[in-house]
């Protein structure tokens, strides 16, 4: 009997002891799961940690010309160009290129430009277009009552247009660039009537407005 309960009594100290260290032992460190990292989002990761956004002061500032659509297309209103014989051109430019071009730089491929004309007060008549290819403008027109944006290469258009070497083919890159700049239509008054160009005079004024702001 005495031998019985002594080893009964050893084997229960036994058992609380192990039970003891269990429950004062203490549990290795837990490694959170992560996700796995796809090598786009890597990529897109380290890329974005390279940007640097410098913004221009005028990078917003062309939003208060006047904005027309065009067989559901928005363009801007940038330059009045007045005539000595009444008539007058209102030249309008797509949104999507305004809103990225950097003036100083060449008009980007897909740019297109509007030019409604007037021979009388309030009363339109053809729109003549130009849009910028890869191999140059390519120009076309349209009625104000059936928009097209269908345009090509004019061998014409591009020899009158050519006159304006020093603006890149565009007469009216210093007003284009005057009003994304200021926000302002630019308007003057054309020292020649019908469909003459003007003169390089006539665009001197923005040209020395935009030199005077460097």
């Amino acid at each position: 009997m005495t031998q019985r309960y002594i080893l009964g009594l050893l084997g229960a100290l036994a058992a609380a002891t192990l039970l003891l260290a269990c429950a004062t032992r203490t549990a290795p460190p837990v490694t959170p799961a992560v996700a796995p990292v796809s090598p786009t989002a890597t990529a897109a990761i380290t890329a974005s940690s390279n940007v640097t956004t410098t913004a221009s002061p005028a990078n917003t500032v062309w939003q208060t010309l006047p904005q027309q659509m065009i067989d559901g297309v928005a363009f801007r209103h940038y330059a009045t160009v007045n005539r000595t014989d009444g008539t007058y051109r209102q030249m309008f430019i797509d949104e999507a290129t305004l809103s990225t071009w950097t003036p100083g730089q060449p008009l980007p491929v897909e740019s297109f430009l509007v030019m409604e004309t007037y021979y009388s007060p309030q009363v339109e008549s053809t729109n003549f277009t130009k849009a910028m290819s890869i191999d140059g403008f390519h120009y076309g027109s349209f009625s104000p009552s059936r928009p097209s944006f269908t345009t090509q290469p004019d061998n014409s258009c591009a020899a009158c247009h050519g006159r304006a070497e020093d603006a890149a083919g565009t007469f009216t890159l210093a007003m284009l660039t005057a009003a994304r700049q200021t926000g302002a239509v630019a308007t003057t008054l054309c020292d020649q009537g019908g469909r003459t160009p003007c003169t390089a005079e006539v665009y001197r004024e923005f040209v020395e407005l935009l030199e005077g702001e460097k």
